[in-house]
């Protein structure tokens, strides 16, 4: 398949680059896992997405077997939840791949979903292709769930299972697609302001804007990337029909999209 053909030189790319920070292939589990207060933050933040992400797979659950896991990260790759064959999940838990995990390549060395966040693409790789010895036994296929505005998390799909590339990158595509039509249906859902057209996210990073907070300060406390943020700042001064963050601040207030009291928090 033309995806794990792909795949091949960003292998050995991946590898080199663990080669030379001199990440041990001997690892027997991740070397970055959040502590219990800062996972607690990360789920916090990603709670709309966690509960999209099972609501979708509750949707499909007939289309996709029970051969797989499916792992969620956030889009820095620090694993949110996992579903799917229990099985599969214990040994997960038992090499210590479990929520706050990181599947950055400086934790576990080249993976699926490591590759997928270097290349912000899809990345498929079959268990000798993983770095570290004790991920060796699983296939999987990672992907970046994309927005129009910029990557909101990543999705793996993996199995023990040989063999299984094509079901297992199809089941991966529908899940994903299945994902993002639920965030799309759910912000479309979202109340608007009646005067101004904003949403409660674009108001909420409004009044960020408004108390000084910079765009990757505003990105951290949103859980989204940077462009995530210039995307939707351009959108707010498109529908407030102004050119600059002051203008958009002052007319959200005279509007009473935004108050006063909310900056001053």
């Amino acid at each position: 398949m033309d995806i794990i053909k792909s795949a091949e030189k960003e292998v050995l790319l991946s590898w080199g680059r663990c080669t030379t920070e001199g990440l041990s292939n001997n690892l027997i589990t991740p070397k970055v896992i959040l502590t219990d207060k800062e996972l607690e933050a990360k789920l916090q933040k990603n709670n709309m997405l966690i509960s999209i992400f099972k609501e979708s797979i509750r949707e499909i659950k007939d289309f996709i077997g029970e051969n797989y896991c499916f792992i969620l990260t956030d889009f820095e790759g620090i694993l949110l939840e996992v579903s799917g064959n229990r099985r599969i999940i214990e040994r997960l838990k038992k090499i210590k791949i479990e929520k706050g995990s990181s599947f950055a390549e400086e934790s576990i060395g080249s993976n699926a979903i490591s590759m997928a966040m270097n290349l912000k693409e899809e990345m498929y790789l079959a268990g000798e292709d993983h770095y570290c010895d004790f991920m060796k036994q699983w296939n999987c296929f990672a992907l970046p769930l994309q927005k129009e505005d910029g990557i909101i998390g990543y999705l793996d799909v993996s199995t023990v299972k040989s063999n299984f590339e094509k079901e297992l990158i199809a089941i991966a595509l529908l899940l994903r697609d299945q994902i993002i039509y639920n965030c799309d249906k759910y912000e479309n859902a979202q109340e608007l302001d009646r005067e101004t057209g904003l949403s409660r996210k674009q108001k909420k990073m409004l009044t960020y804007l408004a108390q000084g907070l910079t765009e990757r300060e505003i990105a951290e406390k949103m859980t989204c990337c940077e462009s995530t943020i210039k995307y939707h700042k351009k959108k707010i001064w498109d529908l407030l029909g102004v050119s600059s963050t002051v203008e958009s601040v002052v007319k959200a207030i005279k509007t009473g999209s935004i108050s006063v009291k909310d900056i001053n928090l």
